[in-house]
């Protein structure tokens, strides 16, 4: 449990130093940050109330994790596909057989304990912090529209062009 928190506060103050380092405040990054130590809080309040009921969760949520990371391991081994720069696979591989040999650690599919963020945030009480920034900085990890046109499109300035925008290939719009 110690191990779980300090590092996903590390983790966490890890990120906001990315973010100040390197003065992304408002930039697509920075909301993509912001998410991401959302899902830290949550899960951290998530498995404390969980704690209650399943004394082992916190080493469930780790063993979770290390089955991800086993997932993508055998992907690659089986693919013979270790090229992806940003992904050191030994490492991968040393992490997954950290506590147990790999063949004892088993890989879930879909969110840890089949839960869903928004029923997380507000079974922790924080409805709001999910409606009013959560689902907004999803939006840009997801690259949906909204996302799209607040940061990667200006309007025309044509006045003849009524509401027309375009694509923001001279990187002026700034969010």
């Amino acid at each position: 449990k110690f191990s779980v928190i300090t590092s996903t506060f590390v983790y966490c103050l890890k990120l906001i130093n990315e973010i100040v380092e390197n003065d992304l405040y408002f930039g697509i990054s920075a909301r993509l940050i912001i998410r991401t130590i959302m899902d830290c809080y949550v899960n951290i309040k998530h498995l404390i109330m969980m704690e209650n009921e399943n004394k082992k969760v916190w080493d469930e949520f780790i063993e979770y994790g290390l089955g991800k990371y086993k997932l993508i391991n055998l992907k690659a081994r089986t693919n013979n596909n270790e090229q992806f720069t940003h992904v050191t696979f030994p490492v991968i591989e040393a992490f997954v057989n950290d506590e147990k040999d790999e063949e004892f650690l088993n890989i879930e599919l879909g969110n840890f304990k089949k839960s869903d963020m928004r029923a997380k945030f507000e079974k922790v009480g924080e409805k709001e912090l999910y409606d009013f920034i959560y689902d907004y900085d999803v939006q840009f990890s997801h690259g949906h529209w909204g996302a799209i046109r607040e940061s990667a499109t200006t309007i025309c300035s044509n006045p003849l062009h009524e509401n027309h925008f375009l694509a923001d290939t001279d990187f002026v719009t700034k969010c």
